[in-house]
């Protein structure tokens, strides 16, 4: 595949992990064609400013998607992992083509997750370095099995970090609890908050994706073996955390800032905050896959950027 003529259809560009992979794509791969598809004419302007092409629509535009993804050589899907007809647009698509086309596929450890209680159980102990599957990762690798496509899935723990992204910096599951501590004027976490995660600092997590990218192109040419499909999934893990810990640290900030009345942190049921039940749960993971491609990590932990991911979130409140 020549670079010239190498082109990349980005679903998910104005999110977070889509818009940092948009970042490295812009930085480090100059002759690529990017086309994004965006929902909001003001971010469309954004994009174009970048030298991206964009077609308007949603993730409910699946003929949009299907076309987009027949003219391109690489598709990354960085939105919704779980939308199986976004998915089988994508999948149409490339495999249409005369040459197979590239899926990169972000997917998650939320798939692994073993409970809402905010307790780490026996199961929920089990550190993973193999996958289970969602039905879309299962759609993806078929159609990898059949040689329709050339399919990469990324898993992704708890992401943490400001984002290099056009559009969107800030994570979720960091910020939830930060927003969750501003409505509480406290710091608070589910059941004994000892349920555990692992964490990835995003422009880590964007190294790997493009560490994949490379493979796949790699493969595409002959220089490396194609893979069988399962073995083209890959975990982004590297530190740990327990969520009731993660509550107790955003305290004293916060407490500084004058957001919160009391630094101390307190149990609740996971029913008490919206979208909260994902920080109750464990998710274990060792990226074992990741680390024998060449995955190297360097940034800051968790626990050292939380008043940058603290301030991002106030501001965005404000």
């Amino acid at each position: 595949m020549p670079a010239t003529s190498t082109k990349v259809f980005l679903i998910g560009a104005t999110g977070y992990v889509g818009g940092a992979i948009l970042t490295e794509l812009l930085r480090t791969s100059a002759s690529f064609t990017i086309t994004a598809l965006v929902r909001k004419d003001s971010d469309i302007k954004v994009l174009e400013q970048l030298g991206v092409k964009t077609i308007k629509g949603s993730f409910s535009d699946m003929d949009k998607i299907e076309q987009a993804s027949r003219e391109a050589n690489i598709v990354y899907n960085a939105a919704d992992a779980d939308d199986l007809d976004l998915t089988r647009a994508v999948i149409r698509g490339l495999k249409s083509q005369k040459e197979r086309g590239i899926l990169i596929q972000t997917s998650g450890t939320g798939l692994l997750s073993d409970n809402y209680n905010g307790e780490l159980t026996p199961e929920g102990s089990k550190i993973w370095n193999v996958q289970s599957f969602k039905t879309c990762d299962l759609e993806i690798f078929e159609a990898h099995e059949r040689e329709e496509i050339d399919a990469y899935i990324i898993a992704p723990s708890c992401i943490y970090g400001l984002g290099d992204g056009p559009v969107n910096k800030i994570s979720q599951q960091v910020p939830r609890l930060i927003r969750a501590a501003v409505e509480f004027k406290q710091p608070v976490y589910v059941g004994k908050g000892t349920n555990l995660w692992n964490n990835v600092h995003i422009t880590d997590l964007v190294q790997l994706y493009t560490l994949v990218l490379n493979l796949a192109l790699s493969v595409r040419i002959g220089e490396a073996p194609r893979p069988e499909a399962f073995a083209n999934f890959y975990f982004g893990s590297v530190g740990e955390h327990a969520w009731g810990d993660v509550a107790k640290k955003l305290g004293p900030i916060l407490l500084k800032k004058g957001k919160v009345e009391k630094a101390e942190a307190r149990s609740i049921k996971a029913d008490e905050v919206q979208n909260f039940s994902a920080l109750a749960t464990n998710s274990r993971s060792v990226a074992e896959r990741s680390r024998k491609l060449g995955w190297t990590t360097v940034a800051r932990s968790l626990e050292d950027t939380l008043e940058e991911d603290i301030d991002a979130v106030l501001e965005q409140m404000m």
